[in-house]
């Protein structure tokens, strides 16, 4: 009974250490080339009532329509709903959105957005987290995969883009 009590105590401290010493941010950026427009691509991803081309597809709530200082809530199908909020609209070339109102995590979802000469797309997406505390570390580095996040949307995003 000791020994087991012992085990489960030194996974227990072993596990606190390791996410003790996870950093607080998190970060992934990637870059593809969309075979559409500057302007539509721009559009796609702002357009925040026409989200549904998006694999998922998560429930929008929008709270103030203020242009470029817009407000909306994500509801995924899959996780906590978040709260953002529009820091830059520059069209077509930037687009930046903070997490808000979260005591657990903020965040930073930064688009890039450039023509090139066969007129086609070039864009950079970034998300950044900043994780609040050992239970928002713990979550996020097990559950949230954050490359497969913005992969996946970026995959989405090349595929709606690009339908004639």
């Amino acid at each position: 009974m000791k020994a087991a009590i012992f085990v489960v105590l030194t996974i227990i401290i072993l596990l606190s250490v390791i996410v003790a010493l996870l950093p607080p941010e998190r970060s992934y950026t990637k870059t593809e080339i969309i075979n559409a427009n500057i302007e539509k691509v721009f559009a796609i991803v702002t357009n925040l009532e026409a989200q549904d081309w998006r694999l998922d597809s998560p429930n929008i709530q929008i709270q103030d329509k203020t242009s470029g200082a817009e407000v909306w809530i994500e509801k995924p199908k899959h996780g906590p709903e978040i709260k953002f909020r529009t820091k830059i609209k520059s069209a077509p070339h930037l687009f930046v959105i903070e997490v808000i109102d979260n005591p657990q995590f903020g965040g930073m979802w930064t688009g890039k957005f450039s023509s090139k000469e066969d007129g086609t797309t070039q864009i950079e997406f970034t998300e950044s987290v900043s994780l609040n505390g050992f239970t928002s570390k713990l979550f996020s580095y097990v559950f949230f995969n954050i490359e497969k996040t913005v992969d996946q949307y970026v995959a989405d995003l090349k595929t709606h883009a690009e339908k004639p």
